[in-house]
């Protein structure tokens, strides 16, 4: 290092190496830094329904999106660093939610059928697509929650190939969440007509 600009680069870089050593320490027991002061979740405070198509020929799907998310991450209150250790912790929410879904009901704002009136629920009708597999929504089904992955938190997938009694005619559906918290949301589609 011969120039004195050199130097000063070096120092900088290594002070900047050490700030970044101590945000990701390793505790006496040799785990990973301290993560209380850290809640690695979200929460989401309204729901938004996209359906593949707004003309169903051939399956519908209805993608259920969190929405107004929030991240459940901070630093403790007490613990100011020039680097958080929350660097060392993950708190983008790649715990999942906060809250679990406890039900999910899907409704129709009229006949769907002779069977399933308007306002009926129409679990029956619908499955979940879980990548490789298919569950339906049996009265006892739990839906795989909304899980958070690097490009974003995926929205649950649910879809029939059922059809109503009266095509040509629009439907809009309503999604009902219930969480374990026992907040309830409800979103609804935009119309959506069968042929």
């Amino acid at each position: 290092m011969k120039s004195p600009t050199a130097k000063v680069v070096f120092l900088f870089a290594l002070y900047i190496a050490l700030h970044v050593a101590e945000a990701c320490h390793k505790d006496a027991g040799g785990g990973l830094a301290d993560c209380s002061g850290v809640l690695p979740h979200f929460d989401y405070q309204a729901l938004k329904i996209k359906a593949n198509t707004p003309v169903v020929s051939f399956g519908l799907t209805l993608n259920v999106e969190a929405d107004s998310v929030v991240y459940l991450a901070r630093q403790g209150a007490g613990d100011f660093r020039l680097i958080s250790s929350a660097w060392a912790c993950d708190p983008d929410g790649h715990d999942g939610p906060r809250f679990f879904i406890k039900s999910l009901n899907i409704y129709a704002d009229r006949d769907f059928n002779d069977t399933l009136p308007e306002g009926a629920v129409l679990n029956s009708l619908f499955y979940q697509n879980g990548g490789d597999v298919l569950y339906p929504l049996t009265p006892n089904f739990q839906p795989s929650d909304f899980w958070q992955f690097e490009s974003g938190i995926r929205p649950i997938e649910l879809g029939t190939y059922e059809k109503p009694r009266d095509l040509g005619v629009p439907f809009r559906f309503r999604i009902e969440v219930e969480k374990t918290n026992g907040e309830k949301l409800t979103a609804e589609s935009a119309e959506i007509f069968f042929l």
